[in-house]
Protein backbone atom coordinates (compact mmCIF):
# COMPACT_ATOMS: atom_id res chain seq x y z
CA UNK A 1 0.00 0.00 0.00
CA UNK A 2 2.19 2.86 1.18
CA UNK A 3 1.55 6.47 0.31
CA UNK A 4 -0.58 6.46 -2.84
CA UNK A 5 0.19 10.10 -3.66
CA UNK A 6 3.94 9.57 -3.98
CA UNK A 7 3.51 6.22 -5.69
CA UNK A 8 1.52 7.92 -8.47
CA UNK A 9 4.07 10.72 -8.82
CA UNK A 10 6.91 8.25 -9.27
CA UNK A 11 4.87 6.06 -11.62
CA UNK A 12 3.32 8.80 -13.76
CA UNK A 13 5.59 11.78 -13.16
CA UNK A 14 7.89 13.47 -15.61
CA UNK A 15 11.34 14.49 -14.39
CA UNK A 16 11.70 18.25 -14.80
CA UNK A 17 15.11 18.57 -13.19
CA UNK A 18 17.53 15.96 -11.89
CA UNK A 19 20.68 16.81 -9.94
CA UNK A 20 21.68 13.16 -9.98
CA UNK A 21 22.24 13.34 -6.22
CA UNK A 22 19.10 11.48 -5.18
CA UNK A 23 17.26 8.38 -6.30
CA UNK A 24 13.84 7.12 -5.35
CA UNK A 25 13.85 4.01 -3.25
CA UNK A 26 12.12 0.94 -4.62
CA UNK A 27 8.65 0.31 -3.27
CA UNK A 28 8.33 -2.54 -0.84
CA UNK A 29 5.52 -4.50 0.72
CA UNK A 30 4.28 -3.33 4.07
CA UNK A 31 3.68 -5.57 7.05
CA UNK A 32 0.09 -6.22 8.16
CA UNK A 33 0.71 -3.96 11.15
CA UNK A 34 1.91 -1.13 8.90
CA UNK A 35 -1.07 -1.59 6.58
CA UNK A 36 -3.44 -1.49 9.55
CA UNK A 37 -1.80 1.65 10.92
CA UNK A 38 -2.16 3.40 7.57
CA UNK A 39 -5.78 2.22 7.19
CA UNK A 40 -6.68 3.50 10.67
CA UNK A 41 -5.00 6.83 9.89
CA UNK A 42 -6.92 7.11 6.61
CA UNK A 43 -10.18 6.28 8.39
CA UNK A 44 -9.51 8.91 11.05
CA UNK A 45 -8.67 11.52 8.44
CA UNK A 46 -11.18 10.90 5.65
CA UNK A 47 -14.22 9.18 7.16
CA UNK A 48 -14.29 11.39 10.24
CA UNK A 49 -13.91 14.47 8.04
CA UNK A 50 -16.80 13.25 5.89
CA UNK A 51 -18.89 12.80 9.03
CA UNK A 52 -18.16 16.37 10.09
CA UNK A 53 -19.07 17.65 6.63
CA UNK A 54 -22.32 15.69 6.72
CA UNK A 55 -23.20 17.02 10.17
CA UNK A 56 -22.51 20.58 9.01
CA UNK A 57 -24.53 20.00 5.85
CA UNK A 58 -27.57 18.98 7.89
CA UNK A 59 -27.34 22.21 9.90
CA UNK A 60 -26.86 24.24 6.74
CA UNK A 61 -29.86 22.54 5.12
CA UNK A 62 -32.13 23.36 8.04
CA UNK A 63 -31.00 27.01 8.03
CA UNK A 64 -31.42 27.35 4.27
CA UNK A 65 -34.90 25.79 4.34
CA UNK A 66 -35.98 28.14 7.15
CA UNK A 67 -34.60 31.12 5.25
CA UNK A 68 -36.08 29.97 1.91
CA UNK A 69 -32.61 30.16 0.38
CA UNK A 70 -31.31 28.29 -2.69
CA UNK A 71 -29.78 24.94 -1.80
CA UNK A 72 -26.72 25.04 -4.09
CA UNK A 73 -24.30 25.50 -1.15
CA UNK A 74 -25.98 22.65 0.71
CA UNK A 75 -25.61 20.38 -2.31
CA UNK A 76 -21.94 21.37 -2.65
CA UNK A 77 -21.26 20.45 0.98
CA UNK A 78 -23.12 17.17 0.60
CA UNK A 79 -20.95 16.41 -2.44
CA UNK A 80 -17.84 17.17 -0.37
CA UNK A 81 -18.98 14.80 2.38
CA UNK A 82 -19.68 12.06 -0.16
CA UNK A 83 -16.29 12.58 -1.79
CA UNK A 84 -14.57 12.22 1.58
CA UNK A 85 -16.51 9.03 2.39
CA UNK A 86 -15.66 7.44 -0.96
CA UNK A 87 -12.02 8.52 -0.74
CA UNK A 88 -11.75 7.20 2.81
CA UNK A 89 -13.30 3.86 1.96
CA UNK A 90 -10.98 3.43 -1.00
CA UNK A 91 -7.91 4.31 1.04
CA UNK A 92 -8.90 2.02 3.91
CA UNK A 93 -9.72 -0.97 1.70
CA UNK A 94 -7.37 -0.54 -1.26
CA UNK A 95 -4.71 1.98 -0.24
CA UNK A 96 -5.55 4.09 -3.29
CA UNK A 97 -7.66 7.19 -3.95
CA UNK A 98 -8.09 8.47 -7.49
CA UNK A 99 -7.26 12.10 -8.22
CA UNK A 100 -10.77 13.24 -9.06
CA UNK A 101 -13.74 15.15 -7.77
CA UNK A 102 -16.25 13.10 -9.79
CA UNK A 103 -18.47 10.87 -7.67
CA UNK A 104 -19.05 8.68 -10.73
CA UNK A 105 -15.33 7.82 -10.79
CA UNK A 106 -15.33 7.09 -7.05
CA UNK A 107 -18.32 4.78 -7.54
CA UNK A 108 -16.48 2.91 -10.28
CA UNK A 109 -13.46 2.31 -8.05
CA UNK A 110 -15.63 1.46 -5.02
CA UNK A 111 -17.79 -1.20 -6.64
CA UNK A 112 -15.13 -3.82 -5.91
CA UNK A 113 -15.33 -3.09 -2.17
CA UNK A 114 -19.05 -3.77 -1.88
CA UNK A 115 -21.82 -4.00 -4.47
CA UNK A 116 -24.02 -1.75 -2.31
CA UNK A 117 -21.68 1.15 -3.04
CA UNK A 118 -22.63 1.02 -6.70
Amino acid sequence: MGQYFFRDIIKEGIVLFDTGEFIFSESKSLSKEQEKEIAVGNFNKWIKSGSRFLKGTKLLYNNFIKGDLPLNEVVFNLNQATEKFYGGLLLVYTGYKPKTHKLKVYRKYSKNIDENLN
